[in-house]
């Protein structure tokens, strides 16, 4: 997902903008403190949601004397400053990937007593997720209609049972055949001899 705030002249002079309507879903629905994550120097700043100033009830961001002056150090007035939802208590400013998009972008979300907020927007259509830690990474993996989900690897997607094993993999055969003949004893020591007449 991709948004961008543009720098009209009172949002540059006095430290707010209003966010569009499309992305109003994205912003807390009551009026109260918001934080800022500001630029590459993930600097975090106190603002506030106004749903008051707008006659449509849309969040105006008020970030005040600190956000002016990020906008006046490192943009001018006009520019376009890419903008992404953490939460709905989370924004992230000036922080964008080579590409032009915001989809690889770090998401920092603090923990509460009730657990994590996923934003819905990273999870477009998926009504279910498996979660798994490993490795002291903590994974989230969509879950589809015939209990798949999508695991990536270095850029790739395959199609893979709970355990994450893609079903073309030959170890996902093993035991399909087996070996059934009560005057064999060995078996499951010499089952390529017996299945494969090797």
């Amino acid at each position: 997902m991709q948004a961008y705030l543009t720098l009209h002249k009172t949002y540059y002079d006095q430290g707010f903008w209003n966010i569009p309507v499309d992305f109003d879903r994205f912003v807390r629905r009551d009026e109260g403190p918001i934080t800022l994550v500001l630029g590459k120097g993930k600097q975090e700043i106190k603002a506030h949601v106004n749903r008051s100033a707008n006659q449509n009830g849309t969040a105006r961001i008020m970030g005040r004397g600190a956000l002016r002056d990020w906008f006046h150090k490192n943009y001018k007035q006009g520019d376009k400053i890419p903008m992404s939802f953490a939460t709905p208590n989370r924004i992230v400013l000036g922080m964008q990937t080579k590409d032009n998009s915001l989809n690889e972008q770090f998401l920092r979300v603090k923990i509460t007593e009730d657990g994590l907020t996923i934003p819905k927007w990273l999870l477009p259509n998926v009504e279910e997720v498996d979660i798994r830690k490993r490795n002291g990474v903590i994974e989230v993996a969509p879950v589809d209609k015939d209990e798949h989900f999508a695991l990536t690897e270095f850029g790739t997607k395959a199609r893979g049972n709970r355990q994450g094993i893609p079903e073309d993999d030959p170890i996902m055969q093993m035991g399909r055949n087996p070996v059934y003949d009560p005057e064999i004893t060995d078996g499951s020591i010499n089952h390529d001899k017996y299945i494969y007449g090797v």
